[in-house]
Formats: structure tokens, sequence, C-alpha cells
């Protein structure tokens, strides 16, 4: 595990095996397993660009000048990427008096154990508090998105001395946050997150799901994986170089629901369709949507048919997809 103590000098001691004293500020996102990872003797650094927040990302400030920033973190894997978590938080770290935070930690029930926040304060100083469940995904706009504990300390060291005393922004991504977000998804609202490409020179993709069309009730049944749904669909793909899916994009129609069965929707088991069925998207786009719902996803190509494309319907390799889903029903409940 690596200790982010910044120091001005961005100093590092060794705190353990494997582990680091860090001295620096942290950023934003992605998804994590619990599996934690050895750091790596080789850094592996996205290329610097700018991101903007997304759904499940907020910023927090590190103040070089005033002490340590005061976060515990590690390598975690996720697939076949390796991200780096905050793994826990210490009494004396900066982020506990940042609204930011204290919003982060009021909002997100399945971290905080207490009924305040001054309850949950001293369960980190009694060391009780659970895991924040966040990942760091941007250090002064920096991606640390394919990066591990060790990348993330060489970016901070290198932000330090540029910043000149000011405060270094970093960006945190929920582990959980697009998931909440999207149970309490509205009409014509817009939940985002950003996906990490497969190949480290290629860009970070957004993957975008929009309510196009509320459900029947608030409380109609959802969807959830291992459940057996029926969903009526169209499927697009955007012209080459093209990612907004916008009217008016070109965007192409390749598949449908009406095209692949006499009826017009289909059945499947939600998370468990045989590889190649669907795009991996469906799973996710599809997840926590009630009956009657209609979605419009906006799918990368990590989380379409990447870089292959899909030959039978004549879809190009490496493009955005755009589906519009209407969830029919849930274990054959209509309502």
């Amino acid at each position: 595990m690596l200790y982010l103590v910044v120091t001005a000098l961005a100093a590092f001691s060794t705190v353990g095996p494997g582990s680091v004293a860090l001295q620096i500020q942290l950023p934003r996102r992605a998804f994590l397993t619990s599996t934690a990872a050895a750091i790596s003797a080789t850094t592996t650094l996205l290329p610097v660009d700018a991101v903007d927040l997304n759904t499940d990302e907020f910023t927090i400030t590190y103040d070089p000048t005033v002490g340590p920033l005061g976060l515990e973190i590690k390598d975690v894997t996720f697939s076949t990427a390796i991200r780096v978590q905050v793994a826990s938080i210490l009494p004396s770290s900066q982020v506990l008096g940042q609204q930011s935070w204290k919003d982060y930690i009021s909002k997100s029930q399945t971290y905080l154990r207490t009924s305040s926040y001054d309850e949950y304060l001293q369960d980190v100083a009694d060391k009780l508090a659970p895991p924040p469940g966040l990942i760091i995904s941007s250090v002064n706009g920096k991606s640390t998105e394919r990066t591990n504990a060790q990348g993330v300390r060489q970016i901070l060291s290198e932000e330090i001395p540029k910043m000149d005393g000011q405060p270094i922004l970093i960006t945190l991504k929920s582990s959980s946050g697009f998931n909440e977000a999207l149970v309490t998804l509205k009409e014509n609202e817009t939940v985002t997150t950003n996906i990490s490409p497969s190949s480290p020179s290629s860009p970070a993709q957004d993957l975008k799901i929009t309510q196009l069309k509320k459900p029947l009730t608030p409380t109609a049944t959802i969807a959830g994986v291992g459940d057996l749904v029926e969903v009526a669909y169209k499927g697009y793909y955007l012209p080459p170089g093209i990612t907004d899916a916008s009217k008016g994009s070109g965007r192409v129609p390749f598949d449908s629901s009406s095209a692949r069965n006499d009826d017009s929707t289909i059945q499947f088991v939600l998370g468990k369709q045989p590889f190649g069925q669907f795009p991996p998207a469906f799973n996710v786009g599809i997840e926590y949507m009630r009956v009657g719902e209609v979605r419009g996803i906006e799918v990368p190509p990590v989380l379409g048919y990447g870089e292959e494309g899909f030959k039978k319907f004549g879809v190009p390799g490496s493009v955005f997809l755009y589906f519009e889903i209407e969830l029919k029903a849930v274990n054959a409940l209509y309502k």
C-alpha cells in the first residue's frame, strides 16, 4: 500500500513490503475489484490529457503547504487493467474538511455506517471506517487511468513544483457512483462514466446512458443480472471518427429486436447471454432499468465490438454504437 502523505519536496520512504510513503495529491476514477496487485517496477503512464468530470466523479484539493494529504492507496485489478484505489483515510487527512468529500460520504450509504458525518469522523479516528470505494482518476487534469500507485506518485511529484504553493486538483471516481446514478435516473437525464480503452495509446472513452422515457411506475420491476428480461431495441453504429450519437450524426441502423425475431421483442438472461450475442454495453445499459423504461445508450468501441467490428452486421471496427432499448418485462412481470 502507499500512503499519500505529501510534502512539498515529495520525498518518499518505505513503509512496508511493496509500500511507499507518498507526498502529494490524487485524481479521478474507474471500476475495480478487491484483488490487490503488486506494484510493478515499470510504471505505465497514459498520455497527458484533460478529462471532464463524469457522473461518478468529484474533485478534492491537496495543499502541500498545509501537510500530508492523508490517503492510503493501493493497486487493484479490473479485468486486465490496474487501477489505484483509495484503501483508507487517515484521521489527519486534508479531505475530511472538504465539502466535496462530505457530500460523497453523505450520499454513499454503502460506505457510511453511521447516521451523521461527525460519527463518520469518529469511525475514521477509530480506524473503523470502511474503504471509501474510490479510484484515483486524474491529477491536475492528467489521467491516471492506466497507471499504478508508483505512477500516481510520479505524477504527483512532478506537479507539486509546478504549482508554486497552489493547491493541486485531484479527481476521484466512485466505484459505485455510476450504478447508483442509474437507479435514480430521471427522464431526459444522462449519466456518464469513462471507460479505459484496451490499448494504452488509445484515448479514454465515455459510456453515456439517457432515460428517454420513464418507467410505467416509480416502483415498476427493476432488472438485475440473472433476470430473464424482455426488450425491444434498435441498434445503430456511427460513421468512423464520429463519437456524438445525437440525431443528425449520420448513425447507421444495423440491428433490431424485430430483425432477430418474428416478434418485436427478444428475451434473454441479463449478464448470461452467449459471448458475441450482444455487446458488453447491453448488460451495463439494461441493469437497473424498470419495466416500461426506455434508454438511449451511447457505446464506445471498448464496450461495443472493439477494433474488429461485427462483420455479420456490417459494423466497422473501432466505431461508436447507439442503442434505443425498451424494457418490456422482467421475469415475465409486465409491471
